[in-house]
């Protein structure tokens, strides 16, 4: 095993404390990383495991199994496409969460699990890169000590599922594969009335910010104010929610590379007259578009054309795999692409946890976001096409709102690719006017979207288009050996 500095450094008592969704952040919330007890079972079956005898290791969440830091590093790649990965532990609530609602979130879970509490079942997903959540408050005992128990299994090549760079067959370009939990798993205890998500897009050419506030209870409102440090730029009393507002920002400062300045903001939820829920988020007003700069079209930002220099950030780690070992330690990587000049990072076939976001945001690096590329094995093409689709559709949900994403790209190269004018459009559907689109980075080109790219190995080069923008997505390939 090769370790980072970040993960010799590891307390697995206290790994990944910080709050795991830094755009809508609660007071009250309470960690589930760190030892928990784990078994493997030589079949694919995810009821829950009723014996306690069976439980023979310790894993340390949030890391894949076959991480060196997960404590499991299981190399067996193929037979675990035909395992099951039991995790169990057991919480006490405080006090304080009594009688309220307590959900329980997952930042992700490869590939597809069931969640049981105290024995019986509080729900399932299937979709290795994006967040999911449940209430477990019917299942939960009074005053008692509680159980929470996950099942996972991951077929990996042979299921049909996004993969990225996945593969049961590590080498070249190809990385190990990466199973079971391997993100921040907490719980947060909120009002029947609570603020679920939401929605933010800036338009600086009006000076607004449209805001929707997200809640099932669709007789709350909300309160919503803006600030500019500790100064209140903007208020909205007593609005609707699952609806549209339009907030003026006076003299609105831009975000950019150069000054990525964000307003915070303060949401707070009502009902009967009385606070039921407040979160606490941020946004940047900046713009981000496709224009004509001397007869050729060009990427602007902020109305003017911005040169995009970056990384192909693959944002895999030596002792964690996909998941950094520490939030110091995902940010170094940040800081260091800063340090080289660069103002862009292509987040390449995969999907980071949430705080990865927040630190481009913060220090104004550009991200052109992947979707972890589809993988259609023979039999199982309609499902995975299904799947990819539906999955691309969370993603989105889920980071659309940081400002640092300024470009979605659809497909690598010809990486499981299908239907591309149509799986495009579904994506410029959700993501304009907020980001760009491409439709492929390299190789099968639809003529569809903002971005014309290609790959160009060893030495770069660039296409040409007369009405999109052209990019040079990879180049390079040189090889540096470190002892």
């Amino acid at each position: 095993p090769i370790m980072s500095e970040w993960g010799e450094k590891i307390n697995p008592d206290k790994v990944w404390t910080e709050y795991p969704r830094p755009q809508m952040e609660r007071s009250e919330w309470m960690s589930l990383n760190g030892p928990w007890d784990y078994c493997k079972k030589k079949s694919v079956d995810l009821s829950y495991n009723l014996s306690p005898t069976a439980f023979n290791q310790k894993i340390l969440v949030p890391f894949p199994i076959e991480s060196t830091l997960s404590g499991i590093m299981d190399t067996n790649f193929e037979e675990n496409t035909q395992s099951t990965f039991v995790y169990q532990r057991t919480f006490k609530l405080p006090k304080a969460y009594k009688g309220r609602h307590i959900l329980l979130h997952f930042g992700a879970v490869d590939w597809k699990c069931a969640v049981y509490v105290n024995g019986q079942k509080a729900g399932s997903h299937s979709g290795g890169s994006d967040p999911f959540s449940m209430d477990i408050t019917p299942l939960l005992r009074d005053g008692e000590e509680q159980e929470i128990q996950v099942t996972v299994t991951d077929p990996t090549n042979h299921g049909g599922q996004p993969l990225g760079k996945q593969t049961l067959k590590p080498g070249g370009c190809f990385y190990t594969p990466v199973t079971g939990i391997w993100q921040t798993v907490w719980i947060e205890p909120v009002d029947a009335a609570h603020v679920s998500s939401y929605n933010v897009t800036s338009d600086i050419d009006a000076g607004t910010v449209s805001l929707t506030v997200e809640s099932a209870n669709t007789s709350a409102t909300a309160d919503i104010i803006v600030k500019d440090g500790r100064k209140t730029v903007a208020t909205l009393i007593g609005v609707s929610v699952n609806t549209s507002h339009t907030l003026s920002i006076p003299d609105a400062r831009l975000w950019s590379p150069d000054s990525p300045h964000l307003y915070d903001m303060d949401i707070r939820l009502y009902h009967n007259g009385t606070q039921t829920d407040r979160v606490k988020g941020y946004f940047g007003m900046r713009k981000i578009s496709r224009g004509m700069v001397d007869g050729h079209p060009c990427m602007l930002l902020n109305n003017k054309p911005l040169y995009q220099f970056g990384v192909l950030d693959q944002g895999w780690w030596p002792d964690g795999l996909l998941t950094p070992p520490s939030d110091e330690g995902m940010r170094y990587d940040i800081e260091v692409v800063q340090s080289l000049g660069m103002n862009m990072i292509r987040k390449h076939i995969k999907v980071e946890p949430s705080r990865w976001y927040m630190h481009c945001d913060r220090e104004g690096i550009l991200v052109w976001q992947d979707l972890p590329s589809p993988n259609l094995p023979e039999g199982h093409e309609a499902f995975a096409r299904q799947n990819f689709e539906e999955e691309a559709v969370r993603i989105i949900d889920a980071f659309e709102n940081h400002p640092s994403i300024v470009q979605w790209v659809v497909f690598n190269e010809g990486w499981g690719q299908f239907d591309t004018e149509r799986m495009t459009q579904v994506v410029i559907d959700k993501v304009s006017p907020q980001s760009l689109v491409c439709c492929a980075s390299g190789w099968n080109d639809a003529e569809i979207g903002d971005i014309k790219d290609s790959h160009s190995y060893p030495y770069p080069s660039c296409p040409i288009d007369q009405k999109r923008a052209c990019v040079n997505g990879e180049y390079g390939g040189i090889t540096l050996k470190v002892p």
